[in-house]
């Protein structure tokens, strides 16, 4: 009896205690910031100072699945190293779950997706998957013109399966169709930070240091 009554006592408190908790990780969103831009805008460069100013954890898409055909990791790794030889996209539900373990393991909360949303299928599965977990508080486009992407990426000398002049003029050509037309999606919403990224590396993090405090980012 006197274990039934400590039982009645603690109860509530237990519940409490409980109701509290799963209300600290319904609330504890990761706050994420897309980054968008076609190939060669500099994308990376520019996170990696986001990152060490603001202290934001930087996840590449390209990075993601990159090192997964790099390890060769789990079934789909093949028909990645395809799609990413002929500069071709993978599907946005595919593409979605690798992000969403990246997230889910990121101690780091404040995020900067890198290399997505890609088009507007992406954006739906986004909305579909994560909408309701992950609060995305605004949207970087980097713009440079097609040609000084072009010749960025021809000059890069990290050996990537995807930095040859066919499949580069690809991946210009697919963002100019597919990723182009979502940034008018959030400047409507009022989420975009249009980045003028043909300038020098400093120029171009210095326009992008004054947004962030403007916004409080």
């Amino acid at each position: 009896m006197k274990y039934f009554y400590i039982l009645i006592v603690f109860i509530p408190f237990i519940i409490n205690e409980l109701f509290a908790f799963a209300n600290i990780i319904i609330n504890d969103k990761a706050k994420v910031i897309f980054v968008i831009g076609g190939p060669g805008s500099g994308k990376g460069t520019q996170c990696m100072k986001i990152k060490d100013k603001f202290n934001y954890n930087h996840m590449s898409t390209g990075d993601i699945l990159r090192n997964i055909v790099k390890k060769r990791e789990g079934n789909d790794w093949e028909e990645l190293e395809s799609n990413m030889k002929e500069g071709k996209l993978i599907s946005s539900e595919k593409l979605i779950s690798f992000i969403k373990l990246g997230i889910i393991s990121s101690k780091n909360k404040k995020i900067l997706l890198d290399g997505f949303p890609r088009n507007k299928d992406n954006i739906n599965e986004w909305n579909k998957q994560m909408k309701d977990v992950i609060d995305v508080v605004a949207v970087i486009y980097f713009e440079v013109p097609d040609n000084v992407m072009k010749e960025r990426l021809l000059g890069r000398t990290e050996g990537r399966i995807d930095d040859n002049e066919e499949t580069i003029i690809k991946r210009i050509n697919i963002f100019n169709i597919e990723t182009k037309p979502i940034v008018d999606i959030y400047e409507k919403e009022g989420k975009l930070i249009k980045i003028d990224a043909s300038k020098n590396v400093d120029d171009v993090f210095n326009d992008i240091n004054n947004k962030f405090i403007e916004m409080k980012l």
